[in-house]
């Protein structure tokens, strides 16, 4: 499972595309609309493939590209919509998607193993509602069911 970044253009019967399209994102959308054209640039774990036959399920016209470090141009003159649209994947490139990717296999490995230590997650890049989450989760596991791991991690998250 890998996270991608994409820019899908809609054009023609445009009602509804936009509601589609949060469903399948997995991150912030930045969305472009104006009478008979859509342009959005997200992240999403779907391929190519399966987004072609998702927005073809709705009978669009469109066109859909990955937005990769070396395979993609873009020319707005309006440097406003340019940097709204792309901007954050001029600056990030494929960082974007990989830091997704990453938090995705960390949500995953804490699941599986139970494991709340610091090799798996990364206190200082998390947000206050996160932080707050995790010690919640710390806090129902019980006092004294905690590791060298966990007293860790508690430590860190009461600093912050």
């Amino acid at each position: 499972m890998k996270f991608r970044n994409y820019c899908v253009v809609a054009l023609g019967k445009v009602d509804g595309c936009k509601e589609e399209i949060i469903k399948i994102a997995e991150s912030d959308i930045k969305f472009i609309k104006s009478t008979g054209v859509i342009i959005a640039t997200f992240s999403s774990v779907a391929t190519p493939s399966e987004l072609k036959t998702y927005f073809q399920s709705f009978d669009r016209n469109f066109v859909l590209f990955e937005l990769g470090k070396d395979n993609y141009g873009a020319n707005l003159t309006d440097i406003s919509i340019y940097n709204h649209l792309f901007g954050e994947y001029d600056q990030h490139g494929d960082a974007l998607a990989e830091e997704l990717t990453t938090k995705l296999f960390k949500t995953i490995n804490s699941g599986l193993s139970g494991d709340t230590g610091d090799n798996i997650i990364d206190i200082d890049n998390m947000t206050n509602d996160e932080r707050t989450d995790l010690l919640n989760k710390m806090l129902d596991k019980g006092v004294e069911n905690w590791n060298d791991s966990d007293k860790i991690i508690v430590e860190k998250l009461t600093k912050k």
